[in-house]
Order: C-alpha cells, then sequence, then structure tokens
C-alpha cells in the first residue's frame, strides 16, 4: 500500500512556503527491471520522488534541507530549457533539472535515467535514449575513476546500452566477462542475448533468471 500525505515546507533556496504531497509509505512487489526499476506499487510513486518549488524552480528531494544551490543556478538558461531538451513530459523536466543540480556522479546517472523512465512511460523514446546515454557517460566516469570493480553498475550500463540500441558495443565490451555474483552472471548473459536479437525493450530480472540457455 501506498500512503502519501501534504505538508508545507519553506523551500532551502527561495525562504517561501509551499504545500508539498509527501510519499509515506509504499511497497513493491513482483521483479524489477533490468535497470532497477522497480515493480508496482512503488513503481507508479515517482511523481513524489522529487519536490519542486513553484516559486524558484529548485528541486530536491527535500525542498527544506539546506543547499549550496542559489538563485542564479535556477536562472540559467540550460537549467530552465533542460539543455534545449523538448521533454513530453513535467516529471521527466523535473529528474532532469535535479540531475544538474547535483555535484555527485552516481545522483547525476541515477537522474537521468528516472528521467528515462519516464520518457518511457509517455512513450518519449527520442528522449528516453537521450537520457539513457547520458548516464551512460556518468557510468563510464564512475568506473573508470573507481578503484573498486561496482558490477552492478556495470550491469546496468550494459542494460542502458541496449535500451540505447548500441548492441554491437555491449557484445564487444561484455562478451568475455564473468563477473563474481551468479545472478548478475545470469543478467548479462540475457542481456547479451537480446543484444544479438536487436532487442531495445524493457526486460526484467526475472526473465533473466527463467531464460533458458
Amino acid at each position: 500500500m501506498t500512503t502519501i500525505y501534504r505538508k508545507d515546507k519553506a523551500c532551502a533556496v527561495c525562504g517561501k512556503m509551499h504545500g508539498y504531497t509527501v510519499l509515506g509509505s509504499t511497497n513493491a512487489f513482483g521483479s524489477c527491471d533490468l535497470d532497477t526499476r522497480p515493480p508496482e506499487m512503488q513503481r507508479s510513486t515517482m511523481n513524489y520522488w522529487l519536490e519542486e518549488c513553484p516559486h524558484c524552480g529548485y528541486i530536491a528531494y527535500n525542498i527544506a534541507k539546506p543547499t549550496d544551490v542559489n538563485r542564479d543556478i535556477l536562472q540559467q538558461e540550460s537549467y530552465v530549457t533542460c539543455d534545449g531538451i523538448a521533454f513530453q513530459s513535467n516529471l521527466a523536466k523535473r529528474f532532469y533539472r535535479y540531475s544538474m543540480l547535483k555535484d555527485s556522479k552516481m545522483e547525476k546517472m541515477m537522474a537521468y535515467l528516472h528521467s528515462a523512465w519516464v520518457c518511457d512511460d509517455v512513450r518519449d523514446i527520442e528522449n528516453a535514449i537521450v537520457c539513457r546515454k547520458k548516464a551512460i557517460q556518468m557510468a563510464d566516469e564512475i568506473l573508470l575513476e573507481s578503484s573498486e570493480d561496482d558490477e552492478n553498475l556495470r550491469i546496468m550500463k550494459a542494460d542502458m546500452l541496449r535500451r540505447t540500441c548500441q548492441f554491437d558495443r555491449l557484445v564487444e565490451e561484455y562478451a568475455e566477462v564473468k563477473l563474481s555474483d551468479d545472478l548478475l552472471n545470469q543478467i548479462l548473459v540475457y542481456e547479451i542475448k537480446l543484444a544479438n536479437e536487436r532487442d531495445d525493450t524493457c526486460h526484467t530480472v526475472r526473465e533473466a533468471t527463467e531464460n533458458k540457455k
């Protein structure tokens, strides 16, 4: 069961009050997508994940939490126009703008991916690909800079490559990869199978585990 409630908060940037719908609790039953998107009911709560100030445009998971973001950043043309991307969904815009406010590459990557999920839902395929490609760039930078091999991130990247129709790149990069976790290896085998079939559609972890090699 998903629960929501209303709460008045002061924006950490402009200080103005506004009533926000806050996600109290939710649940998830079933298998997540290969890119970690959760199943229902959590799947349908994305509209409550971020709070956007209607006065200054600041976006955060908690609008009242202190921040270094200032109004000058929020008034930049790139922020206002989402780098000129004509999103079909205001929620997709919200996640994209949130990515622009973060310094952490992991937070940026996840925000791009969340924006792509929203684009998927409204069949904005072109911009879903744009966002996933930006997420892939962040994933590449994270993996390059990290001293440890983040196998979960590598698997997420594989799925993003497939969902952006970069099938040959996926197969070339992952064909000889062996991971330390059996489940991740199952997912990787399935990703390569799908890539060889030129399949760029959404699939779940359950499908990967049920895949007959």
